[in-house]
């Protein structure tokens, strides 16, 4: 860690047991003025300590070695099926197309295996960026993929939920998310981005909507996590409204049949109409 990192994380980051700021930062570990310690796990600051992700969604300890990371690129995820990679690139690079290249701090929800942060990295300079994932595992494994892609940017992983951010209001001057559906609790996240957001603040995200009525929808409807509006097609825009964005742009990126993926967590099947969409959001 650089001193620069310290001074960011101690003017920027707060405890989230008691919203203090972080006082003294070793190779270990961060304590708070409270004297609440959290561990660093192989340069990840572990700051959520009560969440814990469910099984079915964690990527598992082997996805700290980034070459494991790589390989479900080739092989299980949505990324080893040509239609399915051409659409997930075209997510991403709508974000990358949209997201400031120079001096600004980032902060990315759901960084998971880092599929965008490994575009956004060699597009911007002089920026602080900030990573946060619930799972400690991916999120060192994606720490190690991107060290040669910083160039002179600053990152800062840390394990914390998108519902639960450890910053300070009105801090961040850009978000970033691929697939920011993918956090089951999507409304209570995007509140809480707003609250990070500086005003005038942009939340700049893709994700893929299913159809009301569809198998996928019909299974959710079974399970504990229901689906809401920011998962069905035409069913989001006002609930995003109501928290308190403007919807600066919207646009369609895909709309059609898709393929069944390996890793997929949706039991969905071939030929399922997704939509998927890039949203910039300005914070009123």
């Amino acid at each position: 860690m650089t001193f620069k990192t310290n001074d960011l994380i101690k003017e920027n980051l707060r405890c989230l047991i008691c919203n203090e700021s972080f006082v003294n930062i070793s190779q270990n570990g961060v304590i708070c003025k409270n004297n609440h310690n959290f561990i660093i796990d192989e340069g990840v600051f572990v700051l959520e300590t009560k969440l814990k992700l469910q099984e079915k969604y964690r990527w598992g300890k082997k996805l700290r070695n980034p070459k494991e990371n790589l390989l479900l690129d080739k092989s299980q995820s949505t990324m080893a099926k040509e239609k399915s990679r051409i659409r997930m690139e075209n997510m991403i690079n709508f974000i990358v197309s949209n997201a400031k290249k120079e001096s600004t701090d980032v902060l990315d929800i759901a960084t998971g295996r880092g599929l965008l942060i490994r575009k956004l990295l060699p597009e911007i300079n002089n920026s602080t960026i900030y990573l946060t994932d619930l799972d400690t595992d991916v999120l060192v494994g994606t720490n190690k993929l991107i060290g040669n892609l910083k160039r002179n940017n600053i990152t800062i992983p840390i394990a914390s939920s998108a519902t639960h951010l450890p910053f300070t209001d009105n801090f961040i001057s850009e978000v970033t998310c691929f697939g920011i559906n993918n956090i089951r609790e999507t409304k209570a996240a995007i509140t809480e981005v707003r609250r990070v957001l500086k005003p005038k603040g942009k939340l700049i995200f893709s994700f893929s909507l299913m159809e009301c009525g569809s198998p996928s929808q019909l299974w959710l409807l079974t399970q504990e996590d229901k689906p809401g509006p920011f998962d069905i097609i035409d069913k989001w825009q006002d609930e995003t409204e109501n928290i308190g964005f403007e919807i600066l742009r919207r646009e369609i990126l895909f709309d059609g049949p898709v393929e069944k993926a390996e890793l997929d967590l949706l039991p969905r099947e071939n030929g399922e109409r997704f939509q998927d969409i890039g949203v910039i959001l300005l914070k009123n």
